[in-house]
């Protein structure tokens, strides 16, 4: 079983809260939805404003539903008209739109704050259990066991490797907000001009392309990271317990001879990692700004052939910014994942392993001894 089933596993008992948290990220998406719409229609009552002058009647969310909720002067049935007789009439308006965008973004914030506690409430009881399941194994392991495998690889198994998990985890809520992003703002995007969406998402072969290459390349080189904290971990462990012996022999140059080879070891693996996500970043940039210059072009020629308004092609290149945000959000937390299953199949490692001794099914506890 792979790591990612065995570690979804400790989440089940946590799925109805992670449901919530996730009803969490799809309101905060439709939030930020929502205040991108409403500039976008302000913009366009600003413009109609200044080229018919008042009094004027405005119509909001005019096409902004699917083909079948427009009548046939193209207007929504979900559209708002307003109508405004003098200048006291817009500065109310726009009075109104600033008030509207506030209250979204407080209910964003509150949103955020639920969706981020209960995401960090999860991932920390699971590894809470984890962590109890690991040291209830190893205090029933064998002598045997601790002669052979070395203190520091254990103790780095019960520390470095569970705060990779445990850090992995809690920013997994940005992860699964990103997604809810993504597919809130596509199908917008797609209600608004199906042909700049279709520019805009050809961005993501090539970038997952990349997430999932780079992706396996990090995980083998997190196994490698972790392998060698663990040996310092050993080393240090060794130093301290036998600190008498070495004081004795004085050997101390010698040993820190030695430390300096596994700490510069450490650090080769480690700055393998950093290139690999140093050549990452830049990458999937330069593909989102390839994806947002063709929109912005395509868009402009939609604004002067008048198929699409100037203030939904702002709002447009606004959402397609918001959407290639969470797409970094995805490869930061990538990263972060394939570290996080390195570090699993090493604490796994230690729970798969079976004891040499089993109690009989029909032994018999040992009860309260008095005397």
């Amino acid at each position: 079983m792979s790591s990612a089933k065995r570690l979804f596993k400790y989440m089940v008992p946590y799925i109805g809260s992670a449901l919530i948290a996730f009803l969490c990220t799809m309101l905060i998406a439709f939030c930020e939805m929502g205040y991108v719409s409403i500039l976008a229609e302000t913009i366009d009552a600003v413009k109609i404003i200044d080229t018919n002058g008042l009094p004027t009647e405005i119509v909001f969310f005019k096409s902004f539903s699917l083909q079948k909720a427009v009548d046939q002067q193209g207007v929504s049935r979900f559209s708002i008209k307003v109508y405004l007789a003098n200048s006291d009439d817009a500065i109310r308006l726009i009075t109104y739109v600033i008030i509207f965008i506030l209250i979204v973004f407080i209910i964003k914030g509150i949103l955020t704050y639920g969706k981020t506690y209960i995401m960090s409430r999860i991932g920390q009881r699971m590894i809470l259990n984890l962590r109890y399941e690991l040291y209830s194994k190893l205090v029933h392991f064998p002598l045997r066991f601790f002669s052979e495998v070395k203190a520091g690889d254990i103790i780095s198994r019960g520390t470095n490797d569970m705060s990779m998990l445990s850090y992995s985890v809690n920013s997994m809520a940005e992860a699964v907000q990103a997604v809810a992003t993504v597919i809130v703002f596509l199908v917008m995007m797609f209600i608004k001009s199906w042909q700049l969406t279709l520019l805009a998402i050809f961005v993501f072969p090539p970038t997952m392309y990349i997430i999932n290459r780079f992706g396996k390349r990090i995980k083998r080189a997190s196994v490698r990271i972790q392998s060698k904290l663990a040996d310092i971990s050993s080393y240090f462990a060794k130093t301290i317990s036998g600190i008498k012996i070495i004081k004795s022999f004085a050997s101390e140059d010698w040993e820190k001879s030695h430390f300096a080879q596994e700490n510069k070891a450490q650090y080769s693996v480690s700055m393998k990692r950093v290139k690999i996500n140093a050549y990452q970043v830049p990458l999937i940039e330069l593909i989102s700004t390839l994806g947002m210059v063709t929109v912005f072009w395509f868009g402009f020629w939609q604004v002067i052939t008048g198929k699409l308004s100037t203030g939904w092609f702002i709002g447009f290149v606004a959402m397609v910014g918001l959407v290639y945000k969470p797409i970094k959000t995805i490869t930061t937390f990538n990263t972060s994942l394939q570290q996080a299953y390195a570090s699993a199949e090493r604490i796994f490692e230690i729970l798969d392993i079976q004891p040499e001794v089993y109690d009989s099914p029909s032994a018999i506890s040992l009860k309260r001894i008095n005397g």
